[in-house]
């Protein structure tokens, strides 16, 4: 039988006149594992511990909702105050991009006005660098992002080649992560600014490999030379050499 001081109607006003006490006497709110805990000790019945749990789980819930919408009104700020950046460092013959240091150095200022805080970690494949951008704020809530890549193998050394490619996944993972929109200070030979870290559409793929196949080329080596895995995957930044390479081999085909 319940005792009548444990009834769920007592444990409720028990929690509000928690709630209802001033800073000053409940300096932090008491997690969940401790105000069962208390409760045990004072002998309240399983059946209002049950209710506690309940009410305690609603309240959780409510918290992380705030938490989330609180986040959410930060992010849709900082990205009102985010500038479009432009590529600066040049890759000699191909085009512009912008460093992570001086995205951040952008960046960093706003997310602290925001709330905001960014951590990485990474994970390491035999082909494949992984980075994971953290991406947290104030209120409690976060949400991860993560960008892979394959080493190069184009640099002097393995350790040289896994470098650039973390660096490469923690720009990439950050510009998505805060949907960060840096355009190209184009090279003479370029004809409009494009939009880093987003790949060809299908149809634009399909054209590509229909061309290739057509000029007699080898797959491998054409995505080789646009730096991508597949047709799909061929980087938007990559289009301008891509489309001068298959021009000189459709005209070299015609001869």
């Amino acid at each position: 039988m319940t005792h009548p001081n444990h009834d769920p109607e007592t444990v409720e006003k028990h929690l509000a006149t928690r709630e209802a006490q001033p800073l000053a006497v409940q300096q932090r709110e008491p997690s969940t594992g401790e105000l069962l805990a208390a409760i045990i000790q004072q002998g309240i019945s399983p059946q209002a511990i049950e209710v506690m749990e309940r009410m305690l789980a609603m309240r959780e819930r409510e918290e992380n909702k705030k938490a989330a919408q609180a986040f959410s009104d930060s992010l849709s700020a900082f990205q009102s105050d985010m500038p479009t950046l432009v590529a600066q460092t040049e890759i000699p013959k191909r085009g512009k991009y912008e460093r992570f240091e001086d995205i951040m150095h952008v960046a960093r200022p706003l997310l602290v006005k925001h709330g905001f805080s960014v951590s990485f970690r990474q994970e390491t494949a035999p082909d494949k660098i992984t980075a994971i951008c953290r991406l947290s704020h104030r209120a409690g809530h976060f949400t991860e992002n993560s960008f892979s890549v394959r080493p190069s193998n184009k640099a002097d050394t393995p350790t040289q080649s896994d470098c650039m490619a973390s660096t490469t996944t923690k720009r990439n993972a950050l510009i998505q992560a805060l949907n960060i929109i840096i355009r190209q200070d184009c090279l003479d030979d370029e004809n409009d600014a494009r939009i880093i870290g987003g790949n060809i559409t299908p149809e634009q793929a399909q054209d590509i490999y229909r061309r290739v196949m057509a000029t007699g080329s080898d797959a491998k080596k054409f995505l080789e030379f646009a730096g991508a895995a597949t047709f799909e995957e061929i980087g938007t930044a990559a289009l301008p050499r891509v489309e001068k390479m298959l021009a000189a081999k459709e005209r070299a085909a015609q001869k």
